[in-house]
């Protein structure tokens, strides 16, 4: 293994005990790399692993390291994350496909650890022919603290900063790209693909070229469609989705003093302590009522759905991803129609209001008979990786 400790790290922590009368912010650079760590070598045969699936033959073997590189928190702190990175070997300048993970809870689940997970999916991508930035995010992989999940504006900066760390890697090894950025991603994965566009295009133009926008089966509309879902007296096989989001905008937007203010007993007391990075999906769900809304005190509930602008409901629309701006890059929105994790009507109304705002996008549904799942995902690779490549 090698490794590439930069002395950023002790500059982040110095920056973040500053006092403001200091003058030392300036050390602090976001996307800086502070580690990298070779992880994999494969060959074009074991990097393509999944392409049978989806008819897709590798071409190249793939180099596969972490990078750990600096960037901000929810406050806008100092802080780090992590992701893994994909070359394919001798493909020459080609672009860079930033690949946005979908939902996980458990930190070594994140790309940058696992070799099981969507790291396999990055892996296909590099070998035929991109090379493949995957972000952590914040709170995964080997960040600290609890994830932000489904937060707009730190997937946006984590994917950013990780974009920036990928660029000076590839300078530091003579690795050219044609210059431009590709971004994709499956489920919280989609959410935080649109989110990344959204600040690449209309705040860091001059320093990204976002050519194309391939999203599936994304959240988009977190206080529509996803609040129903949380609300309703319905069983719903992903109840943790409730606390994951409620924790992670507690933990951003200071809503509540303790857990007690928003999760009845007991699981004011049982569901916080699962979200310590070291569990997963399925632990958490045992640990729920099998209609999320049961978990959340009464008066909370009636409260929220009583009131449009009860703040918990406001910081839900501050992470919607389909109004106020207006995609510049070429958009394929991916969903099927038997999906009842991610209902198919987050990417309808994204893709209606977006193409309103004038944005050249094209909504897909590769088989309505599919869920949020690989069969899905599969399908709507298969159009969405030849259709890239086109442009």
């Amino acid at each position: 293994m090698v490794y590439r400790i930069g002395v950023l790290l002790l500059a982040v922590l110095f920056v973040a005990g500053c006092s403001d009368e200091t003058e030392n912010d300036d050390t602090f650079v976001a996307g800086e790399i502070l580690l990298t760590q070779d992880l994999q070598t494969l060959t074009a045969a074991e990097a393509g692993g999944l392409g049978a699936a989806l008819g897709i033959e590798a071409a190249f073997g793939v180099e596969v390291l972490r990078i750990e590189y600096a960037t901000t928190d929810a406050n806008g702190e100092p802080t780090m994350a992590s992701g893994a990175l994909a070359i394919p070997v001798g493909a020459g300048p080609v672009p860079i496909l930033s690949y946005q993970h979908g939902t996980i809870v458990r930190k070594s689940d994140a790309p940058s650890v696992s070799a099981d997970g969507e790291r396999a999916l990055g892996n296909l991508m590099a070998s035929v022919g991109y090379i493949v930035a995957m972000p952590d995010y914040l709170g995964l992989g080997t960040g600290p603290g609890l994830h932000p999940y489904v937060h707009s504006a730190t997937q946006a900066s984590a994917t950013i900063d990780m974009l920036r760390a990928v660029r000076t890697y590839l300078g530091q090894e003579s690795i050219e790209t044609d210059g431009r950025i590709l971004l994709t991603g499956i489920s919280q994965g989609a959410h935080a693909t649109l989110a990344a566009q959204q600040v690449m295009e209309s705040q860091l133009s001059s320093e990204f070229e976002v050519a194309a926008v391939a999203a599936l089966s994304g959240p988009y509309d977190i206080s529509g469609a996803m609040y129903d879902i949380m609300v309703s007296e319905e069983p719903y096989d992903n109840a943790y989705y409730l606390p994951y989001v409620t924790l992670a905008y507690d933990e951003v937007y200071d809503l509540f003093e303790s857990p007690s203010e928003y999760f009845a007993e007991p699981y004011a007391q049982t569901i916080p302590p699962l979200f310590d990075g070291q569990n997963g999906a399925g632990t958490i769900n045992d640990a729920m009522p099998r209609v999320p809304s049961e978990a959340l005190q009464p008066d909370l509930l009636a409260a929220v759905t009583s009131d449009e602008n009860h703040p918990y409901r406001n910081v839900l629309r501050e992470n919607d991803l389909y109004d106020g701006w207006t995609p510049q890059a070429p958009m394929r929105l991916y969903h099927c129609a038997g999906d009842d994790v991610v209902p198919i009507s987050n990417t309808a109304l994204a893709a209606e209001r977006l193409a309103a705002r004038g944005a050249d996008v094209t909504f897909i549904d590769p088989i309505p008979t599919a869920g949020h799942d690989f069969l899905c995902f599969s399908l709507a690779y298969r159009d969405a990786l030849p259709w890239i490549a086109g442009l």
